[in-house]
Parts: structure tokens; C-alpha cells; sequence
């Protein structure tokens, strides 16, 4: 008998096929388990950091006195310094939009 025409070769091949999509999904549902994983570290820092970099801006101006400030956003007036806005909250409309744009998404 041949060694390609074995009757066990085609179960196999349809075995190795099977293993190989579903090793395929578990790579594609880890990647996106990844993506929201970092989005939510993000996000959270995000939301907390920003009171805190006031609170350190304000200790840095505190502790500066007369002298030269050499910190982030040396060499500006104090109500010159940028501020980035918080994120808006999450709400319904704009949670049913990034489930519709992910649903989307091709996989």
C-alpha cells in the first residue's frame, strides 16, 4: 500500500486542518483579548493620571520658589500651561458605536 493512500490520511489531514482554524481563532480572540486589555490599562490611567499631574505640578511650583523651574513646561506662566481635557465618559450611544465599529471590523 502506498503511503499516501493510507485510510487514516485523510482523517488526519482533516484533523491537522481543524487544529490549524482553531489555533487561527485563539490567536485572533488573543490579539483582540490583548487590544482591550491595553485600551483598558490606558483608559484608566488616563482618567486617574491627569488630576495627579496637577496635584505634581502644583508641588513643583510649591517647592520652586525664586528659582528656575527645569521640570516639564519650564520657562511658561503658570495659566500657560497646556492641559489636555479628560476623555469624555463612556456612555450608551458612544459604547453601542465602538461595539457596532468592532462588529465591523473584519476579523
Amino acid at each position: 500500500m502506498d503511503r499516501d493512500n493510507q485510510p487514516g490520511d485523510a482523517d488526519k489531514d482533516d484533523r491537522i486542518r481543524l487544529l490549524e482554524y482553531q489555533v487561527d481563532q485563539l490567536r485572533r480572540e488573543l490579539e483582540a483579548l490583548e487590544a482591550r486589555h491595553a485600551e483598558a490599562i490606558y483608559s484608566a490611567a488616563w482618567h486617574f493620571g491627569w488630576p495627579v499631574r496637577i496635584v505634581e505640578r502644583a508641588i513643583r511650583k510649591l517647592f520652586a520658589g525664586g528659582r528656575d523651574d527645569d521640570g516639564p513646561g519650564a520657562g511658561r506662566a503658570p495659566g500657560d500651561a497646556p492641559q489636555a481635557e479628560p476623555p469624555q465618559p463612556l456612555t450608551r450611544d458612544r459604547i453601542a458605536r465602538r461595539i457596532a465599529a468592532r462588529a465591523a471590523r473584519p476579523v
